[in-house]
């Protein structure tokens, strides 16, 4: 708190008339960043009418957040603030969660997605499986970039899910945008 009251230019006193403890300041940090997140996923769903656009732009997204991210931070807020995690948590099971699982039924509903999947468990599986692309007994970081294990995900997830019409649009997507974690 010494540090953060320094670079800010105030003094303990000041800072904390604005939190009650280093614990209450990770939580503040972590629902803002939840909420400005969900603000931007929000903004691309709205933007994005077809399901595999929508995919394609998340994927995008999510690939340069990934990419800034703090290898020990998963680790650190489990272990030292677990009630920013559960915040975390929270939001992953609930609005990502329902984001997967709206985009799902609207690509089954236009034909891009297999009919024969069960939106709800593929939903569940690809949340779940987000954390593993931080999980450094699996992927070290001295081995693995978050940003290849991500994208490794994303093609398994939506390869797996796509029709041969979906693949196909997903193709004229690729070409067009080389820079995508879809390739």
């Amino acid at each position: 708190m010494d540090d953060i009251s320094k670079s800010m230019g105030i003094s303990k006193k000041t800072l904390y008339k604005f939190v009650k403890d280093k614990n209450d300041l990770v939580n503040k940090v972590i629902d803002y960043s939840i909420k400005e997140k969900q603000h931007f996923i929000e903004k691309i769903t709205t933007e994005n009418t077809h399901p595999i656009d929508e995919l394609f732009s998340l994927a995008k997204y999510s690939s340069k957040e990934i990419s800034s991210i703090n290898p020990s931070l998963q680790y650190d807020l489990k272990k030292y603030h677990p009630n920013a995690w559960l915040l975390f948590e929270e939001h992953k099971q609930s609005f990502v969660f329902k984001c997967v699982l709206d985009n799902l039924k609207e690509g089954i509903k236009i034909g891009v997605y297999r009919k024969n999947i069960n939106p709800e468990i593929v939903a569940k599986l690809h949340t779940s499986s987000i954390p593993l692309v931080f999980d450094s007994s699996l992927f070290p970081t001295t081995e693995y970039a978050f940003k290849d294990v991500f994208s490794e995900l994303m093609k398994h997830h939506i390869r797996g899910i796509s029709t041969e019409e979906g693949l196909n649009y997903l193709k004229k997507l690729i070409k067009n945008d080389t820079n995508n974690p879809l390739l």
